[in-house]
């Protein structure tokens, strides 16, 4: 379980009880108050946080066990820590001392690259175990290991990325840059306030044109990160490449970058494709990194012939409008290196010119000052918070049963 999108609750009447005097009670009644009750609180839980590990369960490499066959006796083993951790559905996960928590990392290595394992804990429903008490129902859970990413489900514990070399577990020496063979911890959840929304970003290209030297996928993951700290209510998912222009991206994410160079390159089908999203409350956005007057006019003509839609420039966006106003105030747009940031927004286009994207990233001369990367971030998280406005108040018009 490491998506940033989790499933909110099932949209299904809650069903109580309904008591009176002389109600005979049996087991199917009992149970069905409590699960009502249980189904509450789980509804609860999903609604206002996200899964994840709560305390504890940690991983620890260990001596095999005495009783251990003597093929089995070597440096794969590892412990479970005890611990609780909450599931996807709101369940409860707790790992306590008595448990056996000693479990052998069983994958073959590798005959060439790597194989990563991935140790996980679900919840399993409860099953009467204890003999000496029927009555009494203690929850379970299950550890695995796999070689394929968590599900909704599951709740990752640590990773192992195994080399061909593979000869034993190792505990990292540096725990943020883990080496293969090493537990890697960096990829846990933890249960935490779950986002106000969550908001998908990809870089666009038309078929077959190259990507652009400036690759705006690259600079993405450096504004998903910044958001987490400056604006924790809103989290982004992204695309690690750029995506061809389909019905799939235009519907799975919320904001889509082109590089201006591109628009020109766009078929009659992959306009279609952007005008449905735009249509759905998609947004567009399309960067010309330097200042060119000629190219931002042919760029304004070829929008209002492609989307029939007209921009208005910052400075005549009203001073309540998202992209200036929220969750960051701006009354100027911030200077970059090589010219003024222009901008201009228009039935869920933004253009803009100057490379805001690239501010993003880091600075390999070291010449940025953090007040001026701190800008350009608040500026991104503004584009981030309109395009999600856009598409939830655009959404809350459209009867999801139509076609």
């Amino acid at each position: 379980m490491n998506a940033t999108s989790f499933p909110t609750p099932a949209i299904i009447p809650l069903e109580r009880l309904h008591v009176y005097d002389s109600l005979m009670m049996n087991a199917q009644r009992w149970s069905l108050a409590h699960d009502y009750h249980r189904r509450r609180q789980n509804i609860h839980y999903q609604s206002l946080n996200q899964p994840g590990i709560v305390c504890g369960l940690g991983v620890s490499l260990t001596e095999p066990p005495e009783t251990t066959r003597s093929e089995f006796r070597d440096d794969r083993w590892i412990k479970i820590q005890p611990g609780i951790a909450i599931d996807v559905e709101g369940n409860v996960i707790v790992v306590d001392e008595i448990i056996d928590r000693t479990y052998r990392i069983a994958a073959k290595r590798p005959t060439t690259g790597t194989l990563t394992i991935y140790v996980v804990v679900s919840y399993v429903e409860p099953q009467p175990i204890d003999r000496q008490h029927p009555e009494i129902l203690q929850e379970q859970f299950r550890f695995d290991q796999k070689t394929s990413p968590p599900d909704d489900h599951e709740i990752e514990l640590c990773r192992i990325q195994l080399a061909a070399n593979f000869v034993q577990l190792e505990t990292p020496s540096d725990v943020f840059f883990p080496q293969s063979n090493q537990l890697n911890f960096n990829h846990r959840l933890q249960a935490q306030t779950r986002p106000l929304a969550t908001i998908g970003m990809a870089e666009i290209q038309p078929y077959p044109s190259e990507p652009t030297d400036a690759c705006i996928s690259r600079s993405l993951p450096f504004l998903s990160q910044a958001t987490i700290a400056l604006y924790p209510k809103l989290h982004c998912f992204i695309a690690d490449r750029p995506l061809p222009i389909n019905a799939h991206t235009s519907q799975s994410f919320d904001l889509l970058y082109l590089a201006a160079s591109h628009l020109t390159d766009l078929s009659a089908s992959e306009q279609d494709l952007l005008n449905q999203h735009l249509e759905a409350g998609g947004t567009l956005v399309m960067e010309l990194p330097l200042s060119n007057e000629f190219a931002i006019a042919h760029l304004h003509d070829c929008i209002a012939d492609l989307f029939r839609t007209s921009l208005t420039v910052w400075s005549d966006l009203p001073v309540e409008h998202p992209l200036r106003s929220q969750p960051f105030l701006f009354a100027a747009l911030p200077e970059l290196e090589h010219s003024p940031l222009q901008l201009w927004s228009g039935g869920g286009i933004v253009l803009m010119a100057g490379a805001l994207t690239a501010a993003w990233a880091p600075d390999p001369q070291g010449l940025r000052s953090r007040d001026h990367l701190r800008t350009t971030q608040e500026l991104g998280i503004n584009l981030l918070q309109f395009a999600w406005q856009r598409r939830h108040l655009t959404q809350l018009s459209i009867d999801p049963a139509q076609p």
